[in-house]
């Protein structure tokens, strides 16, 4: 390597900090005069270079920036480059464009922030002045060991430029694709093709010196419009194409087909690939184009200058005013062994406009190309806003890095957008900071094996977390929807903008419906612009028509809130009302048009909920005195052979869905986890759920404690194949929603408390108000030999089947305990009847008890209840002592006699379908509220009772109270079930 050292005398520099023209161009001339002459590595000797700050803002040349030359190594160690103070709003103190091969190895780099005049350009927020500048296609760039400081903007830029050489909406495209074989045209509905052939020719040309085909390297890309996004569907989604494969049908001049080739949006496409002879082509992709909103469609040909190959290496970024490193248009980039810190928090000066985000990186481009950048091993801390920010890109790789909290509390860390993007992974990293993922349009975010300590997570999209620790972290689950509509918000120029009722009443909720803008009507008010009489404009949330026009532009926005008024510009306008909310009750697929002239079409509402999944993962919770751990309004999480440890006296899931789970679609599933409770009363959570699943996981709680899964609300709830140990679970179905069930199948129940739970006993498991209850295959260990405990106690909706389980106690006095149907002032459903099959259960020690409720309630009672492991003699069905006196039975059912003898009978059989009683109603008897009675053949329920003896018989089958002149009412219940013995014994 051939080593050439600056004489600063020769060339007129000075390394004292002083004549910075001089200086600038003294550098300039000497970096020329070494590549000229083949020199490889250029040294400048240590000491302070002041950077001219040029004739103007955005002045780039040889007097305002030092230029590095291709092929050249600067070593910068002991010598501080510094920014001429100035005004201007855009400026670089290095300039790195379009070159190929470049390294800078040391050296301070800092910018004149302390002493820029703020004031110059007032309205800008000065984000151009920036440190080093890396752009318009450089290759294998390299900095090495630099500090960059104290600049109002970016210490490092790395970016591109680009061209849309051709652009294509609507009337350019139809329905339809080609033959892959052929090239002709094929019909076919799920395919969108263009109209014209795209030549090469028009590629290789465009205006204004920005790139083509023929300069930056032979390629072109397909692009979006210049936020990358390619339409708006009449669902009011954006139009996904990030992961789609474009077809490209080539011809040559004479229209002969020449073949295809399969490339993906924001990609190399480039000239030497496509077939031989080819002079133009067509473009055809998989999608419906009657999806999307004409008037949106935006497809463009671009051609693109990125800097590719660049290394920030052992640097030390920091005390800027705006981003340590901004990625706007790069690719192949490594930043590592990096610091970036105290973004955002330079010293304070006067006139200084505030930047709203200042971070370490911010990786946005609004388009995916920003690709393949890895960013490993660095330190990122006390930045005021953000770490780093990733808004656009694909294959970004996040890696081994330290993020500390940021200075602004909670609202700023680590954010992972990915809008419109793809595959970004995190790994290894330690995170103490809020980490978000959410907004995008496509793609999701993996986390693998991160730490996060004392960390915020807010979940906005889709997102993996596989092997990651969490110590003490929050989460804020809360996935994508519609905005509400707002009258303050002109719509008129966003179409394809989706919006929902501002109001969700009851008839909303059972039919819902949002709303997509299709035609805009008025556009707001805008200042220096001139207007005809019947033109209408918005203006805050109000219609105005034009009915006199000024001589020039207006000046002066319409603000009255009635009739006529004419303004100092000559203009006069009319109120014609306030901006009106769509109609929601319009049917799906019907149109409403608005005062402002827009049309909007409405959808119905059930967007579903993408899966955020937890795998391998440990949740740590040692707040003791914090509740919230995890706050759900609107999401479906998964959680996969997690491991949770909760020290805390309240709850780690929360329920905040009021308001943002419109259409009760939120769910939560366990599966294969393990759950410990250090604290005696800490709680799983309280939430309202679509669905809860809980599938092979261990609860351990503690003997004397209260540890449990809380008070869940869910429609369909499912807990199978887990053990339960100590711990206690009461689940609802949600209040006078649809049809809820509870499914409670093969687990390892053990009951071992001594501190009561709910009322006065110690619950297992709590169900109310579910049309479905199934308690199958469960074995139930009750191990306290003196403490009451209730493996179940269940409330009875329309179904309940208890069947296969094993249930054994150490204490005679525990029970099942059944009710009927739970009401009060939140669950008001009618009372329904109930079908009840209660059947091959083992049991030692332990009862099946039922509640007058439950009785009174009972359609159908089959099954034979449940068979005492250590009877004297076990037999097949129920084994009574006499007829029964309580319960539902249908004609053929078989009761056993408990003590058969000889001369008596081997049991009952039912010949009237019925309910049991032996209370008949005799004239003269007092009876209380509930008592069961029957009379004449039916069974009767007391609902209001006399003041004496009753003297009216209660007569009829009608479902409803009859009140008689004796002061009773009685409720008919059913027919009597009538019993006759069988099977004499000899």
């Amino acid at each position: 390597m051939s080593y050439y050292l600056i004489d600063v005398n020769e060339w007129g520099i000075s390394n004292d900090g002083t004549n910075p023209l001089e200086t600038t161009q003294g550098i300039n001339n000497a970096l020329q005069w070494a590549y000229q002459n083949g020199y490889s590595y250029v040294k400048l000797p240590e000491g302070v270079y002041t950077v001219s700050k040029g004739s103007a803002s955005k002045d780039y040349s040889e007097n305002a920036c030092i230029l590095l030359q291709n092929d050249t190594t600067l070593d910068l160690y002991g010598c501080v480059i510094q920014k001429e103070a100035n005004g201007w709003d855009y400026y670089a103190a290095i300039s790195i464009v379009e070159k190929r091969n470049v390294t800078i190895l040391g050296g301070k780099i800092v910018g004149d922030h302390l002493a820029h005049d703020y004031a110059t350009l007032a309205n800008s927020i000065h984000e151009g002045c920036i440190g080093i500048i890396v752009e318009r296609g450089s290759r294998n760039i390299t900095l090495n060991g630099v500090e960059v400081m104290n600049f109002p903007g970016y210490c490092v830029s790395l970016s591109g430029t680009y061209s849309q050489l051709v652009v294509t909406t609507s009337p350019d495209w139809e329905a339809g694709t080609f033959d892959p074989v052929t090239g002709t045209d094929v019909a076919n509905a799920d395919y969108m093709r263009m109209k014209e052939m795209i030549t090469l020719a028009s590629l290789a040309t465009s205006s204004g010196g920005r790139p083509n085909t023929s300069t930056n390297g032979g390629y072109f890309c397909i692009w979006g419009n210049g936020y990358g996004a390619y339409g708006t569907r009449y669902d009011g989604k954006p139009v996904n194409l990030s992961k789609t494969i474009f077809e490209l049908y080539c011809y040559d001049d004479d229209m002969v087909y020449k073949g295809r080739i399969l490339k993906r949006g924001f990609d190399d496409i480039h000239l030497d690939v496509l077939p031989e002879g080819t002079t133009q082509f067509k473009l055809s992709l998989p999608y419906d184009l009657s999806q999307i909103i004409p008037s949106t469609i935006y497809i463009t040909i671009n051609a693109f200058q990125y800097s590719r190959g660049i290394r920030l290496l052992n640097c030390n970024i920091h005390d800027s005013f705006s981003l340590g490193a901004a990625i706007t248009g790069a690719q192949q980039v490594v930043i590592e062994n990096c610091e970036f810190y105290r973004m955002g928090h330079s010293t304070p000066v006067a006139g200084r406009r505030l930047y709203p985000f200042p971070m370490g990186i911010d990786i946005e481009d609004g388009t995916n190309i920003n690709q393949h950048i890895i960013i490993r091993n660095n330190i990122f801390r006390d930045n005021e806003s953000l770490h780093i920010s990733i808004v656009h890109g694909r294959n970004i790789l996040i890696e081994n890095n330290k993020f500390d909290s940021v200075t602004n509390g909670l609202s700023g860390g680590v954010v992972f957008q990915g809008s419109r993007g793809t595959n970004i992974v995190s790994q290894y990293n330690q995170y103490n900071c809020v980490v978000g993922t959410g907004q995008g349009a496509s793609g999701s975010v993996y986390f693998k094996q991160d730490t996060f300590l004392n960390a915020t997570m807010s979940i906005n999209y889709e997102s993996v977390y596989e092997g990651c620790m969490f110590e003490d972290v929050s989460f804020l689950l809360m996935m994508k929807a519609h905005p509400d509509f707002s009258a303050g918000t002109n719509y008129a120029g966003s179409v394809g903008t989706a919006v929902l009722p501002s109001v969700k009443n009851a008839a909303w909720l059972n039919n819902p419906l949002y709303h997509v803008l299709i035609t805009p009507g008025a556009l707001p008010w805008s200042s220096g612009t001139s207007y005809t009489v019947g033109k209408q404009v918005t203006h805050a949330g109000k219609v105005y028509r034009c009915t006199q026009a000024g001589s020039g532009k207006a000046a002066n926005a319409p603000t009255h809130a009635n009739g006529d008024h004419t303004y100092a510009d000559g203009y006069t306008w009319s109120f014609a009302g306030a901006m009106i909310e769509p109609a929601w009750a319009t049917i799906p697929g019907g149109y409403t048009t608005e005062i402002t002239g827009s049309i909007w079409q409405a959808f119905a509402y059930d967007a579903p909920y993408d899966t955020v999944t937890f795998s391998h993962c440990k949740f740590n919770y040692n707040k003791k005195e914090a509740a919230r751990g995890w706050l759900n309004r609107r999401g479906l999480a998964e959680f996969k052979n997690c491991k949770f440890t909760l020290n805390t006296s309240s709850r780690l899931f929360s329920d905040n869905s009021q308001g943002w789970d419109l259409i009760g679609k939120n769910a939560l599933i366990f599966r294969d986890c393990d759950f410990r409770f250090i604290n005696s009363s800490a709680k799983l959570g309280e939430l309202s759920l679509n669905r809860l699943s809980i599938v092979g996981c261990g609860l351990y709680g503690d003997k004397d404690g209260w540890a449990s899964a809380g008070f869940w609300k869910v429609n369909d709830a499912l807990v199978q194949n887990c053990i339960l140990h100590n711990f206690d679970m009461k689940l609802s179905g949600l209040p006078n929603s649809f049809t809820k069930t509870a499914r409670i199948k093969n687990n390892r129940i053990v009951l071992n408390k001594e501190k009561r739970v709910f009322g006065a006993n110690n619950e297992g498991i709590y169900l109310t108000n579910f049309e479905n209850v199934l308690i199958e295959g469960n074995k139930v260990s009750m191990q306290h030999p003196a403490q009451l405990n209730r493996p179940f106690t269940i409330y009875a909706e329309k179904l309940l089947k208890i069947t296969d389980n094993y249930l054994e106690s150490s204490y005679s006095g525990n029970k099942i305990e059944l009710f009927g149907a739970f009401r009060n002032n939140v669950y008001t459903a009618k009372v329904p009847k109930l079908t009840a099959y209660i059947g091959e259960n083992l049991v030692h020690q332990m009862t099946v008890q039922q509640d007058s409720t439950f009785t009174a309630q009972l359609l159908k009672l089959l099954g034979d209840i449940s068979t005492d492991i250590n009877a004297a003699s076990v037999g097949t069905g129920d084994r009574m002592a006499g007829i029964p006196t309580s319960g539902a039975y249908t004609v053929g059912q078989i009761l056993y006699h408990a003590a058969p003898a000889p001369g008596g009978y081997i049991g009952w059989v039912c010949t009237t379908t019925g309910i049991a009683n032996d209370t008949e109603w005799t004239s003269g008897s007092q009876y209380t509220i509930n008592t069961l009675v029957n009379a004449a053949g039916n069974v009767y329920k007391c609902t209001a009772a006399g003041q004496s003896g009753s003297s009216n018989q209660p007569a009829g089958t009608a479902a409803t109270e009859k009140s008689y002149p004796d002061g009773y009412s009685w409720l008919y219940i059913g027919a009597l079930a009538v019993f006759r013995p069988f099977g004499s014994i000899q």
